[in-house]
């Protein structure tokens, strides 16, 4: 027979466990930034820079973009001087990925990134945009585990996902050269995904990989 006092116990932990799985689940629960800040430097970072504006679409080609271009805002490059003008993000086909630290999606898929972009590089702009984040030490750790060399931008709060009209990261555009939006993929890609839309989208054909 079981003692009252030891289902009681029982009782307790089961809830206790509940509790706690549910406020990991929760987008209200604390992230480790918000509990216990970094203090001190920020962690260096070894990235390509972000592209210079001569490199980018005109003012004047940019205006007539409307709603087919990027939001009209300017974000700063996470690990440089840099600010990059996100409507103006053409010359190239880009694919621009918007990212944060505590997404685990977005953790798993950034390397997959990488492993296109290393084979892509130089007839495919990558660019990531950290959203939404407790900080830029979060931000440039997430960078140094995940090992992307394309470099990001920081973009604080959801202003920008609201402005681009999705609900959170992951998400992929794909920019032609045009500096029109072709797609918008929610979720997490493979880099054989990534690959396949890269061709099929913005008509660039990319390496076979490793």
């Amino acid at each position: 027979m079981t003692r009252p006092g030891r289902s009681r116990s029982v009782g307790l932990v089961v809830t206790m466990v509940a509790a706690l799985v549910l406020a990991a689940c929760s987008d209200d629960a604390p992230r480790p930034d918000d509990v216990e800040p970094t203090r001190g430097a920020l962690p260096p970072i070894a990235t390509d820079d972000c592209p210079a504006e001569d490199e980018l679409l005109t003012a004047d080609q940019a205006a007539g973009l409307g709603r087919a271009g990027l939001p009209d805002v300017r974000l700063p490059c996470i690990g440089s001087s840099r600010t990059v003008p996100l409507r103006r993000l053409g010359g190239l086909p880009s694919v621009v990925n918007l990212w944060a630290s505590w997404c685990l999606p977005c953790r798993k898929e950034m390397p997959a990134l990488q492993e296109v972009y290393a084979v892509a590089e130089g007839r495919v702009r990558f660019l990531g945009i950290n959203v939404n984040d407790a900080s830029e030490n979060a931000a440039r750790r997430t960078i140094q585990d995940t090992g992307i060399a394309y470099p990001s931008v920081r973009a604080e709060g959801r202003t920008l996902l609201s402005a681009v009209g999705v609900p959170g990261p992951p998400v992929t555009i794909f920019v032609d050269g045009d500096g029109r939006v072709v797609r918008r993929e929610v979720g997490e890609l493979t880099a054989a995904e990534l690959r396949a839309k890269i061709e099929e989208l913005l008509g660039v054909e990319v390496a076979p990989l490793r």
